[in-house]
């Protein structure tokens, strides 16, 4: 029953948040044209943040999100390194606060949203990973942190796939601290090849950052950045995305 009313009543809901976001976007991006000197992409960037910080208010009636923020004092730009369970993952994100930009490739096919995608400066992987370090060395210079799945895809079971390298070329090459990102529950509240969401709680763990060691450029660097972010992914994932008893930063949203 719960997941009955859950969806009645988010559904709607979200389609007229969309519809209304789509609609008023350019009148907002007018509006940033003329009375502000923002760049457009991180204006846009900005307004997907709030959007979805909307959603994730939206659906905090039935599903509950603990984020454990275990950053430190950290200075962006950051790149940070999330495991992939569900298609709401993204969304997730919404609890990052300044300029966040993603590398990703499927919203880009999405009608509308791929619009938004490219005004926001966001990185479509599929162009290839020239493209991909180019953006991203633009992004980071500017100050902007980036989001990533080192899998590549959603992960079908729940288990932790392989990483690629690209991410932790991008860190290396800049020079920036990786944050693992543990996302646990997104998979049970929306599994992938399902359009329907459950009642349930997600835990988001932002990890210490992890900076790379060793000659920059060097593939053992990378390969080694690598391994030490997907090793506390996957040890937080045994725990079933807690921290244990240090639970220092935990905020349920």
């Amino acid at each position: 029953m719960k997941k009955l009313l859950l969806n009645l009543y988010f559904w709607p809901l979200f389609v007229l948040i969309t519809m209304t976001a789509i609609m008023v976007s350019p009148l907002m991006l007018l509006g940033n044209r003329l009375l502000s000197s923002m760049d457009t992409g991180r204006f846009v960037r900005m307004a997907i943040l709030i959007y979805g910080k909307a959603l994730l208010a939206l659906a905090s009636p039935f599903v509950r999100v603990q984020v454990m923020d275990q950053r430190g004092d950290a200075d962006p730009p950051l790149v940070y390194a999330a495991n992939h369970q569900s298609a709401v993952d993204p969304y997730l994100f919404a609890i990052l606060e300044g300029d966040n930009a993603f590398i990703t490739t499927w919203p880009f096919s999405i009608p509308l949203y791929n619009i938004f995608m490219r005004l926001a400066g966001y990185i479509d992987a599929a162009k290839g990973f020239q493209h991909v370090k180019e953006k991203a060395a633009e992004l980071l210079s500017q100050g902007c942190s980036l989001i990533v799945w080192p899998e590549g895809h959603r992960s079908r079971d729940g288990r932790l796939g392989r990483f690629k390298n690209g991410a932790f070329v991008v860190a290396d090459l800049a020079q920036t601290g990786v944050v693992p990102v543990c996302i646990d529950g997104s998979g049970k509240v929306m599994p992938p090849g399902s359009r329907l969401l459950s009642p349930g709680r997600i835990t988001v763990s932002l990890m210490p950052p992890v900076f790379p060691q060793g000659p920059k450029g060097e593939p053992e660097t990378v390969r080694e950045l690598k391994h030490r972010v997907r090793s506390m992914i996957a040890g937080r994932l045994e725990r079933g995305g807690g921290a244990g008893p240090d639970t220092a930063g935990a905020e349920t949203r």
